[in-house]
């Protein structure tokens, strides 16, 4: 059985490379599953294509701590180095994102939490 965190991740990678050709607002749940390699009752009660867009910050804030950043550098440049991490991990992602993000300011609960995301984007930076 596949994690909850496995589920978003896979879909959101597969929705992301969907979304390169068709709009974010026209995926179906069934084509997201289908280009996960999984089935579709993997995601029942665990993520719909609104938990999965917003699983895309998360997603791309771990960027930010996986590779590491030298100590003997600047507070600036560290976080300038950790903030390109991140945009490094979405470029090759960027029409899906490009969509997402298209779908997300029209659909209110995900515009709402967008504030909130950013603020724990900013906070993990500032960790990493």
């Amino acid at each position: 059985m596949t994690t909850q965190a496995g589920i978003l991740e896979k879909g959101l990678l597969a929705a992301l490379e969907l979304a390169d050709e068709t709009p974010w607002a026209d995926l179906t749940l069934s084509a997201i599953a289908e280009a996960a390699d999984t089935s579709l009752s993997e995601f029942h009660g665990l993520a719909g294509k609104d938990d999965l867009a917003a699983h895309a910050d998360p997603y791309f804030d771990k960027a930010m701590s996986e590779e590491g950043v030298s100590h003997d550098e600047s507070p600036r440049e560290r976080l300038f180095d950790v903030i390109m991490l991140r945009f490094e991990a979405m470029e090759a992602h960027r029409a899906g994102l490009l969509s997402l993000m298209k779908y997300r300011d029209h659909t209110p609960s995900l515009l709402l939490s967008l504030p909130l995301a950013r603020k724990r984007s900013a906070d993990w930076a500032l960790v990493s």
